[in-house]
């Protein structure tokens, strides 16, 4: 909640930022204080209690923030209040909004461009880019990510391995530090949120069993990497990401994802098609002339085009990364010469690396705990929980 002060900005100053104010009648619901404000006031870290900073939205022209109950916009630099008052639609434009702020809601919810969120929402103007930032709670946060990554549906020790493993990963981040505004966005270039839609009693449940609880290697949160199926066996992590040699990313046998719809895919590909995809990032490819595809265990760790105007050798995932999603889903596959292109015949969907969710699906079912699951992909590891632990231990474990 927050304090109603009288000493706020007239309505002309709040145009003057870029944000234009109108009326809003919804119901409601919670708030989270900012970040910012906590670590002013020394209450920053209680495992439940942690913040996360989350993209969600970026614009050149406007953000819309809607409050469902009375809001609060602060400006972010002196923390002065721009505007305290009832339910509110907020129009932020890049065009003229100079200053970071800060948007609350005191009761419910919070939108951003029609999408409800737990917690505030902070805009900052980059070189001319709104970016809108949702800030709340480490496992408000992972409410909105569990049933973004996997189903629903399926059993509860599948439901908490997800949660442990999702909280360790964006945990991990937050650790490394950086000079961004944010510590992740909504996308698998981290890991999926969708905010409060996707909500689901079932998953918010295995997040609150498992609160606090992240994976560790000697004394460290790990990258807790994971992918929908891994086709059989999972990757290891130096063979798909540079710089991930750690013992606890080796590769695994996974007989448990065989019921996946994706375990097993086949695509044919013309060279011209290829050409066309990859020469969104690399547009010097000329003609494509041969095509070589070097393996270690199975998958494609390197691929070299021959083409009109040299050679282009690049990462297998990175090969697999400049098609659409479901083209080439893994790098798991064999290639075999078709009419004036290729057939790959593959397993599995994801990079391949750490958890399969599939196989975990899978352990679940056949009565192993969430731990169980953990321990069998990410080896040598520990379960520890952030909330029994005394303040100095967790600065160490968050170190990187």
């Amino acid at each position: 909640m927050f304090a109603i002060t009288n000493h706020l900005l007239p309505l002309r100053k709040l145009v003057s930022l870029g944000i234009v104010v109108g009326f809003l009648f919804l119901v409601a619901v919670g708030c989270s204080p900012s970040r910012k404000f906590l670590i002013q006031n020394g209450k920053r870290i209680s495992a439940d209690k942690n913040y996360v900073r989350v993209l969600v939205a970026k614009s050149r022209e406007r953000v819309t923030v809607e409050a469902t109950s009375r809001m609060k916009i602060v400006d972010l630099k002196s923390g002065v209040p721009i505007y305290s008052g009832g339910p509110k639609r907020a129009q932020l434009s890049a065009e003229k909004l100079s200053k970071p702020v800060l948007i609350e809601s005191a009761n419910g919810p919070i939108t951003v461009n029609g999408k409800p969120y737990r917690g505030s929402v902070e805009i900052h103007n980059q070189f001319g880019t709104l970016l809108a930032i949702n800030v709340l709670r480490m496992d408000e946060y992972l409410y909105g990510v569990v049933p973004s990554e996997i189903s629903k549906s399926w059993s509860n020790e599948a439901l908490k391995a997800q949660a442990v493993a999702a909280r360790t990963f964006v945990f991990h981040h937050i650790g490394r530090g950086g000079k961004q505004v944010y510590d992740v966005d909504g996308t698998t270039s981290f890991q999926v949120y969708k905010g409060m839609v996707v909500e689901s009693d079932r998953t918010n449940r295995a997040v609150d069993a498992t609160s606090g609880e992240i994976i560790t290697y000697n004394y460290q949160p790990i990258v807790s990497y994971f992918h929908s199926t891994c086709g059989g066996k999972t990757s290891s992590g130096r063979d798909v990401f540079s710089g991930s040699d750690s013992a606890y990313l080796a590769s695994v046998r996974c007989p448990y994802c065989a019921p996946s719809p994706h375990y097993e895919w086949t695509v044919r590909l013309g060279l011209d098609e290829i050409r066309r995809y990859v020469r969104k990032s690399y547009p010097s490819l000329g003609r494509i002339r041969g095509i070589t595809f070097r393996k270690t265990e199975g998958r494609v760790v390197s691929v070299i085009i021959r083409h009109a105007g040299g050679t282009l050798s690049i990462s297998g995932n990175k090969f697999r990364l400049q098609f659409p999603d479901k083209m080439i889903r893994s790098t798991y596959f064999t290639a075999s010469r078709a009419s004036g292109g290729l057939v790959l015949k593959g397993h599995g969907w994801g990079h391949g690396v750490g958890m399969c969710q599939w196989g975990a699906k899978g352990l679940s079912d056949s009565g192993k705990s969430y731990k169980d699951i953990l321990r069998y992909y990410y080896r040598n590891t520990g379960i520890i929980n952030m909330s029994k632990m005394p303040s100095h231990e967790k600065r160490v474990a968050n170190r990187d």
